[in-house]
């Protein structure tokens, strides 16, 4: 993937969220009495905690479809192991942790931070997994050996009618329906410089309400996924790098010179 001007101007509306994460071999020693030191890793910058339902593991697997989270039914008591989130005191950011998932989540808030650009808020990312990784290795006697690495990019676009879709994004033309409510994924395998298949682009769409829930959107989350090259955290930081890139070029791929034009970035 080289490099493309279009990348410097690509943080700016519409972007609500943006999510970077890893996924890494659970430590053996880890257990829920554990979960208040983790926090305290975090505490001064992410005073709230608050308890979520686990994340599924999630592998992206090349020659059949992508593992993106499986049905399942789950009989029997909670899982202890739930996920964790350390929320800021703006709720403009926030951590997930649990036993084998590191998330930082940057979201729009009328009141909160602005977006600190992908290099800011990697630069965090780096420095909240290696905080982590000490703690694994000097408590549990664990390394953080990271298996999955994702970045997603979260677009909340206005629409007077699911039909104005095509207004904003190219491949959606929906105006000959009268649509109520609409929804759907496309994945694309990305390759190495060798052509092995290393990750997945996935655009979903889904049919929503703005954040003030006055007008219809286009709920549109463009995600990389995959395997960094190697298991440690400079690896998966410069592979978050890539995969943001690629998504900015796909992003403005994707849009209309018309959108183009609204945001700013048609020239």
């Amino acid at each position: 993937m080289g490099s493309d001007t279009r990348v410097a101007d690509f943080d700016a509306p519409p972007l609500d969220e943006v999510v970077l994460g890893v996924q890494f071999a659970a430590p053996p020693a880890y257990s829920t009495v554990h979960a208040g030191d983790i926090w305290k890793l975090y505490s001064e910058e992410f005073p709230t905690v608050i308890e979520q339902h686990r994340l599924p593991p999630q592998f992206e697997v090349f020659g059949g479809m992508a593992q993106q989270g499986q049905f399942q039914l789950d009989f029997g008591p909670v899982a202890l192991r739930n996920r964790l989130w350390f929320v800021a005191k703006d709720d403009s950011h926030l951590v997930q942790f649990q036993d084998d998932r590191l998330l930082l989540n940057w979201r729009r808030r009328s009141s909160g931070a602005a977006y600190p650009r992908h290099e800011g808020m990697a630069a965090l990312f780096k420095e909240y997994l290696l905080r982590l990784e000490r703690h694994f290795s000097t408590e549990l006697n664990t390394p953080l050996q990271i298996n999955q690495a994702e970045v997603s990019y979260v677009n909340m676009i206005p629409l007077t009618s699911i039909g104005d879709a095509s207004n904003w994004v190219k491949i959606l033309d929906l105006s000959a329906f009268d649509i109520e409510a609409f929804s759907a994924a496309m994945g694309e395998v990305i390759y190495n410089e060798t052509r092995q298949p290393i990750a997945r682009v996935i655009n979903d769409f889904q049919t929503a309400w703005s954040i003030d829930a006055q007008k219809k959107a286009l709920r549109w989350t463009l995600t990389f996924r995959g395997k960094p090259p190697k298991d440690n955290i400079e690896s998966a930081i410069e592979f978050l790098a890539r995969g943001r890139e690629l998504i900015v070029n796909r992003f403005c791929e994707i849009t209309t010179e018309k959108a183009q034009t609204i945001w700013g970035r048609h020239k």
